[in-house]
């Protein structure tokens, strides 16, 4: 009976053990994958999962380097009935000599298993050869105010960048003391930017002022919208640090509880300074005609679903443009179709990728042409235009036309098939007359109005055949006068949709109004609205001489939306409905001045 317990108890810990080790992470990165000889890493080798006793882990494959071990810290967490431990075990490498080295992996032991790192490659290079660059040390009036323990900085990997180009800012956090609590960050305002999050790298440590510091970084991509001075905003890190000198001194009839069970806790809110950037204009010269505002470095592939088609039956260019960028901001390709063809956009996706401190992705357009008539037609290459600030140039992708065979029978009304000349065309046959007695007096039908209404009907439709056809080849082929009959109706459908989505969050809320703002313009002047900085925006409604007032409120909304999108800014409800209120009084005035 007790071998048979024994037995059951030894299979229960060793599955015990291995669930252990599989909610186990092990993992490790240096601060520096390049350094110089005299230099020295720090290599921090962190376990994570549900796990209390961990053994000291064994470094391989670093006979190139001196090693010395720079202690251990743990944070244990217990959240709905789990215990979540966070070890951090912290090496110096000073190297012995120049070259490219792989460092590790290394082992821990857990729960009967071996788990391992991957390698990390580093390169040590000759005394000189990497330039010096340290954190600022902090100030007088910090030391003076017991803030040396904990401090921020910020900044930004470039003071100068062109419009839609990235900036990446980093905000730091020092610390030299133990924390009673995770920190709180608060990333800083961006308005004036579009932003995307980058992943944030391990912390490790520095030396400032002759202090080892424990650095941990919040990192974000910007993409500033209009030219000129642009500021980011503070960020701010609300901590708890040690202080045993208040606690020990304070009053000890006092009745703060909140001192008492935070023993030796001080709170502190650091703040970072504001940065400004000076955002370039993007040139004028050499800007090619189908530019749409994208600024990177990108590629681009057109693959079209089938070389033959039936009238009114749309054959689809596939458009893939990959890269690096803001791809959210890309636009899709301007498109001159030829006259007998209808366009338009059919679907479009994105992806967004984050590799390193870069951005970037891939976005597709799906464009549809539909042919009015048979036969054999070109269709024009697909072309797309970006800016390269690392070049400082344009750049103009294409890809392949098309030659298309389309059969089947000409449409004879643009948007309705189905109906041939052949069909249409009007044969008198003879006429068989009618005769009604009436108390005996014969009424001949011929030569009464009604027999001349009867004959001159075919004339009057076929009259307004021609005309309806007119209106219709009209806005198929001219695509200006066709948008801008549909921006009155489809901006009235959108104020409707968004004053009913007034309960939607407010990234969701404002990025509606704005889409309704650009489409409205895009349609209304016949533009690529997507896409436009701010100061294109503002000389389109400067050549349609739309008003300084009207034109300032709709710079001003845009500004909000972009506000709301990327700043973190809360609007009430009382705000939403005051964005909506201006918005409809700039489509009231720019429709009013048709």
């Amino acid at each position: 009976m007790k071998k048979a317990f024994f037995l059951s108890l030894a299979v229960f810990l060793f599955f015990l053990a291995a669930a252990v080790a599989q909610d186990v992470n092990f993992t490790a990165a240096v601060d520096k994958d390049k350094l110089e000889m005299g230099d020295q890493l720090t290599l921090s080798l962190v376990v994570s999962g549900n796990v209390q006793r961990i053994g000291d882990p064994k470094l391989k494959n670093i006979g190139d380097f001196a090693v010395y071990a720079s202690g251990r810290s743990q944070n244990i967490t217990f959240s709905n009935g789990v215990v979540t431990s966070t070890t951090q075990f912290n090496y110096v490498l000073v190297p012995k000599k120049v070259g490219t080295f792989s460092i590790g992996p290394a082992e821990l032991q857990i729960g009967g298993k071996t788990l391992t790192t991957a390698s990390i490659m580093v390169t040590v290079l000759p005394s000189g050869s990497v330039p010096k660059t340290t954190a600022p040390p902090p100030t007088e009036t910090e030391v003076r105010e017991g803030l040396k323990s904990v401090f921020v900085s910020a900044s930004v990997d470039r003071s100068k960048v062109f419009v839609s180009e990235q900036v990446t800012y980093t905000m730091k956090f020092y610390q030299a003391v133990n924390l009673f609590d995770n920190p709180e960050y608060t990333p800083p305002s961006v308005v004036g930017f579009w932003k995307e999050d980058l992943p944030q790298p391990p912390s490790h440590f520095e030396m400032v002022g002759g202090r080892r510091y424990r650095v941990s970084e919040a990192k974000i991509a910007l993409f500033p919208t209009a030219a000129g001075s642009q500021t980011i905003g503070e960020a701010t890190v609300k901590c708890k640090i040690e202080d045993f000198e208040s606690y020990f001194n304070r009053d000890p009839f006092s009745l703060d509880l909140d001192q008492f069970f935070n023993r030796g806790a001080r709170e502190r809110v650091l703040r970072t300074s504001p940065l400004n950037l000076e955002v370039l204009p993007l040139p004028e010269n050499n800007q090619p005609d189908d530019f749409t505002g994208a600024v990177g470095k990108y590629q681009m592939r057109v693959d079209w679903n089938k070389k033959t088609t039936e009238v009114n039956q749309p054959v689809t260019a596939k458009v893939t443009i990959w890269g690096t960028g803001n791809v959210k901001s890309l636009a899709e390709p301007k498109i001159t179709a030829p006259p007998n063809f209808r366009t338009f956009l059919s679907a479009s996706s994105e992806r967004v990728t984050r590799e390193g401190n870069k951005i970037g992705g891939g976005k597709i357009f799906e464009i549809s042409f539909v042919p009015r008539e048979p036969g054999s037609f070109e269709l024009p290459a697909v072309a797309f235009s970006y800016f390269d600030p690392a070049n400082r140039k344009y750049v103009k992708l294409k890809g392949a036309p098309l030659n298309l065979t389309v059969t089947g029978t000409r449409e004879l009304a643009g948007g309705y098939s189905g109906v041939t000349q052949k069909e249409l065309s009007v044969r008198q046959s003879d006429l068989r007359y009618l005769k009604k007695e009436l108390g005996g007096e014969s009424v001949n039908f011929v030569g009464s109005p009604g027999f001349w209404l009867l004959q001159g009907l075919p004339l009057i439709l076929l009259g307004a055949t021609v005309v309806l056809r007119r209106v219709r080849d009209k806005e198929e082929s001219d695509v200006s006068y066709f948008r801008s009959k549909r921006a009155s109706k489809m901006v009235k459908k959108g104020l409707k949709e968004i004053f009913a989505a007034s309960s939607l969050p407010a990234v969701e809320y404002f990025s509606r109004l704005q889409k309704m703002l650009l489409d409205y313009l895009g349609d209304r002047y016949n533009v690529a609205a997507w896409g436009m900085t701010k100061n294109e925006i503002a000389a389109l409604l400067e050549a349609n001489t739309v008003g300084e007032e009207i034109k300032s409120s709709l710079l001003e909304l845009l500004d909000l939306t972009d506000r709301a999108r990327f700043s973190g800014w809360q609007p009430t409800r009382v705000e939403r409905n005051q964005a909506l209120a201006q918005a409809e009084e700039v489509i009231r005035t720019l429709e009013g001045s048709r």
